[in-house]
């Protein structure tokens, strides 16, 4: 939740918060954590 919101923060949206999360060894591709994030972007 950290890297979301710092992505909200500096505007960084979905591709900030999957490189925050990759940058502290959390790769989160191709599992239900990566759409739960792009549906979090794109809701509205």
């Amino acid at each position: 939740m950290a890297a979301i919101i710092e992505s909200e923060v500096d505007g960084s949206g979905v591709r900030g918060t999957l490189g925050k999360l990759i940058e502290a060894d959390f790769d989160v591709t191709g599992t239900p954590y990566e759409h739960f994030i792009e549906q979090y972007f794109t809701r509205g």
